[in-house]
């Protein structure tokens, strides 16, 4: 018969017993984490010749777009242009005419606005654009008709009507100004007017001898007219022109104009809509809001009250708004020089992207259109 063992307290087991106990015993296994898709991709990509090489040409494609950024807008244009000569501006210089040479060496190289009053009273368009005049000539075209100051109030809109129908609302509108919610008003250029209406430009003679120099240095890239009408107290909301040229002619009625030169954008509140060509400000300078925006006391305005007859240069970089304290008919002109003109290339792409719902979709100066 085989005697059982007798093991002591203090005695070890045999190995195969401590096997066998070890291996009776539940342990919880440990589940191995697998590597997520992001961690898969990321080694997937550095180890990937294919992704370094398009890595360093992004990089390199990236660096050739910012230069030639910086290189137009330093060498071609710089649209704010901060000079001790518009620093300390006091008023609007007055002129009666002035020579493309002083226009280009001494008002926009400085940032200098400057009124003209001998050019305009040359126009055929003086002494013949009026309601009526406009009314022969558009009478059933439709136009697009702004409700509101478009650059700084959500609450606009626009509509389409004939423009009689618009004509006779400003007429309503100068006889009872309270009766309407918003001011209504007509801007309107490109092909439409000035193409498919030769005889306006006409009326203008060709503008003005600006546009029209035999100095090859100084030939226009580009240049954009438009026609604004409007009944009294009509608004171009405060915003800044990055034109190199940007011209404020006043045909009919008188418009109050403010200005803010480029030392006081830090205290204008830069708003983040969206309008090609401009940068627009948040401040309704109808009703402006010192608590919310405490540093516009400390701002610098320039007012004048832009007569018939009168032109006004805008320099670039120049915060304005724009008032009609009548009924009014004026024209905007703006263009920039070849190598100006190459400086805003990067503007062009922001509205392409814009246009095609890529950039800042809805967050814009493109209100609702109502019939």
């Amino acid at each position: 018969m085989k005697q059982r063992k007798i093991r002591t307290r203090n005695e070890p087991k045999d190995i195969e017993s401590q096997q066998y106990e070890t291996s009776s015993k539940f342990v919880p296994s440990k589940k191995l984490s697998k590597p997520n898709k992001s961690q898969s991709l990321l080694r997937m990509c550095l180890s990937s010749q294919w992704f370094w090489q398009k890595l360093v040409a992004t990089c390199v494609v990236l660096l050739l777009v910012y230069s030639l950024y910086d290189w137009t807008n330093t060498k071609c244009w710089s649209f704010r242009i901060k000079t001790d000569a518009n620093k300390n501006l006091k008023k609007v210089p007055y002129k009666s005419t002035i020579t493309l040479n002083q226009l280009h060496r001494y008002y926009k190289s400085n940032g200098i606005p400057v009124i003209l009053s001998g050019i305009i009273p040359t126009y055929p368009a003086y002494h013949t654009w009026n309601l009526s005049y406009f009314s022969d000539m558009f009478g059933d075209e439709t136009i697009k008709v702004n409700w509101g100051n478009v650059e700084n109030d959500n609450r606009t809109y626009f509509e389409h009507m004939t423009a009689d129908e618009y004509f006779t609302i400003i007429e309503s509108y100068n006889e009872n100004p309270g009766f309407f919610e918003s001011v209504p008003y007509w801007a309107e250029g490109g092909d439409f007017l000035f193409e498919s209406y030769p005889e306006l430009m006409d009326d203008l003679d060709d503008l003005f001898p600006f546009y029209d120099s035999d100095i090859k240095e100084f030939d226009f890239y580009d240049n954009y007219v438009q026609l604004w009408v409007g009944p009294a107290g009509t608004i171009t909301g405060l915003h800044q022109d990055q034109d190199p040229l940007n011209f404020l002619l006043q045909i009919r009625g008188e418009k109050r104009v403010t200005i803010y030169s480029p030392y006081d954008e830090d205290n204008l509140y830069i708003s983040s809509k969206y309008e090609p060509g401009s940068i627009l400000s948040q401040i309704d300078p109808k009703k402006p809001d010192l608590n919310k925006f405490p540093k516009l006391a400390n701002a610098k305005p320039l007012t004048v009250v832009l007569k018939a007859g009168e032109m006004m240069f805008i320099p670039s970089g120049w915060f304005h708004t724009v008032e009609a304290l009548t009924a009014s008919i004026s024209i905007t002109a703006r263009g920039e020089f070849y190598c100006e003109g190459a400086s805003f290339w990067f503007d062009y792409v922001l509205e392409v992207l814009h246009n095609l719902g890529l950039y800042k979709k809805g967050n814009c100066i493109c209100h609702n259109t109502v019939g």
